[in-house]
């Protein structure tokens, strides 16, 4: 059996373009309804910020792969999409 390590660090700010849905993410395979998604922008519009952070780990290619987070990071894209210049986590 492998054994892993975790060394944990707090990112202030990232591009969303370096994130991205980790596959270990338990909604990674399953569609984000729409309206959910467009409620949780609307929250994190109201209140300008998460209210949980996103927690992810540095992958392969050098991106931040979410594990913790995926409706989160969903919403800001679609926040970044909209022009609402979030652009950043």
């Amino acid at each position: 059996t492998a054994t892993m390590t975790a060394t944990t660090i707090t990112v202030e700010k990232q591009p969303l373009a370096a994130l991205f849905i980790a596959p270990e993410n338990a909604r990674a395979e399953t569609a984000h309804d729409p309206d959910r998604i467009a409620a949780l922008a609307g929250s994190i519009r109201e209140f300008g910020r998460l209210l949980e952070p996103l927690k992810a780990y540095v992958a392969e290619d050098g991106r931040l792969a979410v594990w913790d987070g995926g409706r989160r990071l969903t919403a800001l894209q679609s926040i970044d999409a909209d022009g609402d210049g979030v652009g950043q986590v």
